[in-house]
């Protein structure tokens, strides 16, 4: 019950400050976004997650989208901004288990118009509880840092540290502590073509390095994504990941689409689909779905 109230309170903040931290309207900029997501996913051994979650995000200062694909404005402004998020996760393992619980986190993003340097820092928490058979619960903190240089006005190279660390409290099995240490590399390119036409790339390079009890190993995960905006208001992309080391259960490959519409310059609607395709038997194959509203003020 604690734990509702908490991510009802968290909840109730973000739109708050989504409202008090708007300013008046105009049709080519912004300062304020609030973001509502829906997530689901199923794996082939009938394993499901849920989640529902708000993203309320307030820039330092106007942005100006002019000119701009509406979804990269921000970014190639070189606008900072400050993000809060909550929501509700749900967990069911085959028809053996459940879990429940809020998510949380706090995102600070650091740029300035006509200065290179970026600076990023988040955290997020998860607490989950299962009911019974299994009757306990998982508490999952992570903290994440990232540091990048724009070389152009749409290229960005950076470079980032994350620190996971879940907890595994379950009715009569030993606690489990998993802790990960993750450092990446990556770029994005934005380029406007004109005509209000543009294409997004990223690439990235992630180590990550897991330690369960006695047993520790590594995973390096490549990535790369693209999108390609026909009007300032509508894009469509795709993306492609690779996942490879010693933790085999998430062994595999990734591919995923999407497509993003702004209806007005305030409103967008945005659809994913991703499919894992698991390397060995002890992975699991699996489809994951998204739907998201974005408005802004």
């Amino acid at each position: 019950m604690n734990k509702i109230r908490r991510y009802v309170c968290i909840l109730s903040l973000c739109i708050l400050w989504a409202f008090c931290s708007s300013t008046a309207y105009a049709q080519d900029n912004y300062q304020t976004e609030v973001l509502i997501n829906y997530y689901s996913s199923k794996d082939d051994a009938d394993n499901k997650t849920k989640t529902y979650g708000i993203k309320t995000t307030t820039h330092f200062s106007r942005v100006e989208t002019t000119g701009h694909p509406l979804a990269e404005a921000d970014f190639l402004e070189r606008i900072g901004s400050i993000t809060l998020f909550a929501g509700k996760w749900e967990q069911k393992l085959g028809s053996t288990a459940e879990a429940d619980g809020p998510f949380y986190g706090l995102q600070a993003m650091f740029m300035k118009p006509d200065y290179p340097l970026v600076l990023q820092a988040q955290y997020i928490k998860t607490d989950l509880e299962f009911d019974q058979p299994l009757d306990g619960d998982i508490t999952n903190n992570n903290y994440a840092l990232k540091i990048g240089w724009f070389f152009s006005r749409g290229l960005l190279a950076f470079a980032g540290y994350s620190y996971n660390e879940a907890r595994i409290s379950l009715s009569g099995m030993p606690e489990i502590t998993r802790k990960e240490n993750n450092y990446a590399i990556g770029t994005k390119l934005v380029q406007e073509l004109g005509d209000d036409s543009a294409f997004n790339l990223e690439a990235s390079v992630e180590q990550s390095q897991f330690e369960e009890d006695n047993e520790d190993g590594s995973n390096t995960i490549l990535g790369i994504s693209g999108d390609y905006y026909f009007t300032n208001q509508i894009s469509a992309g795709a993306d492609f990941e690779i996942n490879s080391g010693d933790d085999k259960y998430i062994e595999g490959k990734t591919i995923g689409i999407n497509s993003r519409v702004f209806i007005t310059h305030q409103i967008s609607f945005r659809l994913d689909f991703q499919k894992f395709l698991a390397d060995n038997n002890e992975g699991n194959d699996e489809d994951s779905y998204s739907a998201t509203v974005l408005v802004r003020f």
